[in-house]
């Protein structure tokens, strides 16, 4: 709820006053209304439904009740509404049917407002849901609310709004409601009390200015009874922190100090791994990348130290690659092609094939710019590979092919105006066939597909 209400037109508060000057001026200002017999209190109906159910005229519901509070809530539902109306013992729910109370005074409800203060007069009854309600036969608007109750799902929350307006404070919080009435039941009690003894005025005004005290320290710390309230201990332990500000200053810069330091030792020693392993690694390169025809390459790794460490080190790696004879060291994305960059992927696959934690690889066109012996050796890199784990590899030649567990067909497929990809897992017969295919030739030979065949046999050796 806002301290400071806005009057421009289209506002809230300027909404509510037109709302009510046209009620005045249609000669219903609720404010003439001044006496309203009220013969049940929300609790007292909750409590004792049984009693209020029950009638013993014939054709009647239950016992007519007469009910007066603040709306605070409503759902209108076309010819019917449900209100959650609260009176100063509670809450309770309003059925208002526009058969029942008539056409102009449902119209009128319909315009009035959350916070409004209503009358209404009607029966006792359970809904299908089991909650008990009053079915209300009239309905009175008994006094117009200008300024809009607070969002209900968040409720008066501001601690300065609050103390400064207590009456929406007792609205929307029941626990604060219920620390007045208990505090207004001790001061009744004690000036019952005093009444009838001798008393001093000084003593009770200091007493009452003591319970003052004491309500606003609950409100802003809780249940100062609580056993488990621990805000006594939070600000003694804000208190401490900010009194050894400079120890807890120094203690932190120490421990960035040897954070920097354990770092930069971390650092060091992973340079020197990668030092002492960046032979062995150019080593096995050269060997799996000659397999694969590279025949007179060259693998140098560069290590060259950063500025500041970061979180993969204090090291710049590039990989240095020479692929024919005479040609100078080049860093690997500068000096390698793209059927060239495949195969030395696959070659330091099939290096770190039982170290890595990648589950699944794939190659696309690892093929390009390669046949013959060069094909074979391909192919047996990836099988080695997929002892590993799963290869996913899409190829046109047949020695890269021949070696897979498991072959499948991507094919396309005109339908009218629309192409779709098929993909199908091909059986023995079906991968024999297709290496046929890629072999060349006449399909229907029986040279061609005993080619194929031993292509298969052999591979799988």
């Amino acid at each position: 709820m806002a301290e400071v209400q806005n009057n421009n037109p289209g506002s809230e508060l300027a909404v509510r006053r037109e709302k009510l000057a046209a009620l005045v001026g249609e000669g219903k200002n609720p404010f003439t209304i001044t006496k309203y017999d009220v013969t049940a209190h929300a609790d007292e109906i909750v409590r004792d439904f049984d009693r209020f159910e029950r009638n013993d005229e014939a054709g009647k519901a239950g016992i007519p009740v007469s009910i007066a509070g603040r709306m605070m809530s409503r759902r209108v539902m076309g010819k019917a509404s449900f209100v959650h109306l609260m009176d100063g013992s509670g809450k309770i729910q309003l059925y208002v049917k526009r058969d029942d109370v008539g056409e102009d005074s449902y119209a009128a409800f319909k315009k009035w407002d959350v916070g409004d203060v209503v009358g209404v007069h009607g029966f006792v009854f359970k809904t299908k849901t089991g909650e008990i309600s009053v079915h209300c036969d009239t309905i009175t608007l008994l006094a117009k609310s200008l300024l809009p109750l607070p969002e209900k799902f968040h409720g008066l929350t501001n601690t300065d709004l609050r103390y400064r307006q207590r009456c929406v404070d007792l609205i929307m919080n029941p626990e604060v409601k219920d620390t007045f009435v208990r505090r207004s039941n001790i001061l009744r009690e004690i000036r019952a009390y005093l009444e009838d003894s001798r008393f001093d005025p000084q003593e009770l005004s200091e007493t009452e200015k003591r319970l003052d005290l004491l309500n606003r320290l609950e409100l802003k710390y809780g249940d100062l009874c609580d056993p488990e309230n621990d805000a006594l201990a939070r600000r003694e332990e804000e208190r401490d922190r900010l009194e050894d500000y400079a120890a807890r200053r120094q203690a932190a810069r120490e421990r960035t100090a040897g954070a920097e330091k354990a770092l930069r030792e971390s650092t060091e020693r992973l340079h020197q791994l990668r030092a002492q392993a960046a032979p062995r690694l150019d080593q096995a390169l050269e060997e799996a990348l000659k397999e694969l025809n590279f025949l007179s390459v060259q693998v140098r790794t560069g290590i060259s130290r950063l500025p500041e460490p970061g979180p993969e080190g204090q090291d710049e790696v590039c990989f240095m690659i020479s692929l024919n004879p005479g040609e100078p060291l080049l860093p690997l994305q500068t000096a390698a092609s793209g059927g060239e960059l495949s195969r030395i992927m696959l070659a330091i696959k099939t290096i770190l094939a039982d170290r890595d934690q990648i589950p699944t690889v794939i190659f696309d066109e690892i093929d390009s710019g390669i046949s013959g012996r060069t094909a074979a050796r391909v192919g047996a890199k990836l099988k080695e590979i997929s002892k590993y784990r799963q290869v996913l590899l899409i190829t046109h030649l047949p020695q890269i092919a021949a070696p897979a567990d498991r072959h499948y067909e991507i094919s396309k497929k005109t339908d009218g105006n629309r192409t779709v990809t098929q993909i199908a897992l091909l059986d023995e017969e079906g991968a024999v066939g297709e290496l046929a295919r890629l072999i060349g030739g006449d399909l229907n030979g029986e040279s061609v597909r005993q080619a194929a065949e031993e292509l298969k046999k052999s591979s799988q050796k």
